[in-house]
């Protein structure tokens, strides 16, 4: 048995032991981990119901689930990969930075652009019931970081009534269309519902010495879902107001939710009291849309638009339309330069 004066080493058994209390137990409090530990595969199915901290990447292998339904704690190097195949549901847990001050990685959901958006081919990441990722420099990548992101695109993001609290970035989607037989493109399959996206002064940008970038950022994608969304900047930082979606040759939709499904008779407008219309606030462009390439179709429908210099702007795409919002201009955030509520 190791562990003792005269053996002068850990027995596997209690290498176990500390290493489960480093991730678990009020010690996590006082570990900040090695410089670049081996990754850590998931192979099987697993759920974490308690508190839990990750000191190295963890890799969600193809054909299998990781759920996470409690607090789980990742060090600044750490990220979550979910390979193809693979899945990540976040129920209700919370996925947030372990070191004070530091903001960690963020989730990276691989794809292949050369296949359809079925579960075989791409990763998944699904966030549900309160589920919060916060403190990440991008909460949600769809592929890998660095040079790789194109060839790994087609992730696909399902997120409902869940919360992005003070990340750099909320969801950054990289190039992929998805082409239909016939050579027809098909819509993304990523959608968020009733989904909140909010900075404060609570994030820890000035003390890693970054700026916010956007919440959503799309780039050459098609068809992604914002139904009954908030978006919300409400930092006191006069200069740095940025977007809640920035959209470069892509194309989206922003729509009213519906808690009384209407399924039975889709063309009847949602009955206000169960409608969640999705609205933006405190930003410099709320939605902003470039297109000098592939023309994708953007609908911005039933949103309310509220303290931005400029509430939805379009540069170049010919298939916008902009219904039904409500755009409040009466005050105006930080150094604004417009005050306009369509440009």
């Amino acid at each position: 048995m190791g562990g003792t004066a005269y053996s002068r080493h850990f027995s596997a058994l209690q290498c176990g032991r500390i290493q489960r209390a480093l991730q678990v137990s009020s010690l996590r409090h006082f570990a900040y981990g090695e410089e670049n530990p081996p990754d850590l595969h998931v192979t099987g199915n697993q759920l974490i119901d308690f508190t839990r901290k990750y000191y190295q990447t963890v890799i969600v292998d193809s054909g299998v689930t990781l759920t996470i339904t409690c607090r789980v704690e990742m060090v600044p190097s750490a990220k979550i990969i979910v390979r193809p195949g693979g899945k990540l549901v976040v129920d209700g847990g919370t996925l947030t930075s372990a070191c004070s001050g530091e903001l960690w990685q963020g989730i990276e959901v691989v794809g292949d652009r050369t296949k359809h958006q079925l579960a075989q081919y791409q990763g998944i990441v699904e966030l549900r019931n309160g589920a919060t990722i916060e403190n990440a420099h991008c909460a949600i990548r769809t592929g890998l970081a660095g040079g790789a992101g194109y060839a790994t695109a087609g992730g696909i993001i399902r997120a409902e009534d869940a919360h992005f609290v003070n990340n750099r970035r909320s969801v950054e989607f990289i190039s992929y269309m998805d082409t239909l037989a016939g050579g027809s493109l098909g819509d993304n399959v990523s959608r968020f519902q009733n989904t909140e996206f909010i900075v404060n002064d609570n994030n820890l940008f000035a003390a890693n010495n970054c700026d916010f970038i956007d919440h959503v950022t799309l780039w050459q994608v098609r068809g992604v879902e914002f139904e009954g969304c908030t978006f919300k900047n409400l930092t006191s930082d006069l200069t740095n107001r940025r977007h809640a979606i920035y959209a470069e040759d892509a194309g989206f939709t922003v729509t009213t939710y519906c808690e009384q499904h209407a399924s039975s008779q889709p063309e009847c407008e949602c009955p206000e009291e169960y409608a969640t219309h999705c609205a933006f606030s405190g930003f410099e462009n709320a939605v902003e849309v470039n297109t000098t390439g592939e023309q994708c179709p953007v609908m911005v429908d039933g949103a309310n638009f509220s303290n931005n210099a400029i509430g939805v702007r379009i540069n170049g795409n010919h298939f916008a339309t902009v219904t039904r919002c409500r755009f409040n201009q009466s005050s105006l955030p930080g150094n604004s330069r417009g005050n306009y509520g369509l440009y």
